[in-house]
């Protein structure tokens, strides 16, 4: 029987809250920066990390898929069915983004009905890779995923882009889950750089990416533009939280509780939020604007993602210390 989970990771829910604001900055529009857009970049090294972490909960394939769909699909759905009943939909397009298959969609020239839903394409992937992983010993798992999406990332970039993913999405982004999951190990063995020295890593991986702000958005080396950046950052957090540098953040650990539902209604709720802060100055009506994506962001969380979480047995969001043994010296901050 699997133990009792303990301490939640805040620095794991604090950046999921980041990222998905600084994705929905992209999405404004309004910036003279593409390079909010890596919240997804850290979404995928944050999945990386947390499959690893969540392992033994879900000893077989079956068990760690079923418990993935629960958590990530009926949210998803309900979204996109309203998005179609909203917006419209042809009814191919809608049953290829409801099981999420790569596509490119003639009409609105996305992969899914939700816009940001293409990245589900790329979490379902790295599932079923990892869910086969379980077949192998515990020590063997994060290598054969790795040896996997490195060769299939190698591979593909040997052909034209759209060959085995429809553009613009490089399928090298794999690479940033694997990067998560070695971040696992290092942070359960105790290797990564606490308290200064996280800290510093975190600084060092927002300086890689801030001095991209005027550059144009990576495209098949983006997994080492952005995802290296966002790998330091992450490293960097979870070892500030390790040597309690990381202190407690109610707001933040809010947004990223609800961090799932801010990601996939902000394209619901832009075109609301936007004419009502449009003749503001840019430097007010962009955090207005992505303020307003966060409180909408919220509410579905409250009011629509919890209730079909318990109605369907899933958990929340798995951020915590898990089952087994705890990381050597990285307790949680207190």
């Amino acid at each position: 029987m699997a133990s009792k989970p303990g301490p939640t990771l805040l620095s794991i829910q604090y950046l999921r809250g980041l990222a998905a604001l600084a994705v929905a900055d992209t999405h404004i529009g309004w910036s003279r920066t593409e390079v909010g857009a890596a919240g997804v970049d850290l979404f995928f090294a944050i999945s990386g990390f947390i499959m690893v972490h969540i392992a033994d909960r879900h000893p077989t394939p079956g068990a760690f898929l079923g418990a993935r769909l629960r958590r990530v699909a009926p949210l998803y759905w309900v979204l996109t069915l309203l998005t179609a009943a909203i917006h419209g939909s042809g009814l191919s397009h809608l049953l290829l983004s409801l099981v999420v298959w790569p596509h490119l969609d003639p009409v609105s020239g996305s992969m899914t009905v939700i816009p940001p839903g293409w990245t589900l394409t790329f979490e379902m992937f790295f599932y079923l890779v990892f869910a086969a992983s379980l077949w192998l010993a515990p020590r063997a798992r994060v290598p054969a995923i790795s040896a996997v999406l490195i060769l299939l990332a190698a591979f593909t970039a040997c052909w034209p882009r759209g060959t085995f993913l429809p553009a613009p999405y490089p399928i090298g982004m794999l690479l940033e889950f694997v990067g998560g999951a070695w971040i696992c190990l290092a942070w359960r063995r105790g290797w990564l750089p606490r308290g200064a020295a996280g800290l510093a890593l975190t600084v060092l991986g927002l300086g890689l990416l801030l001095a991209q702000w005027t550059a144009p958005k990576p495209e098949e080396m983006r997994w080492l533009l952005w995802g290296g950046p966002t790998l330091l950052i992450l490293a960097g957090v979870l070892g500030m939280e390790a040597g309690g540098w990381l202190g407690r953040l109610p707001l933040l650990r809010a947004l990223g509780d609800a961090s799932y539902s801010i990601y996939l209604t902000q394209m619901l709720a832009l075109p609301l939020i936007k004419p009502a802060v449009h003749a503001l100055p840019t430097p007010l009506a962009i955090p207005l604007a992505i303020a307003g994506c966060a409180l909408v962001g919220l509410a579905c969380h409250w009011a629509v993602e919890k209730p079909l979480l318990r109605w369907c047995g899933a958990a929340g969001p798995p951020a915590d210390q898990g089952p087994g043994r705890r990381p050597a010296r990285s307790a949680s901050a207190s």
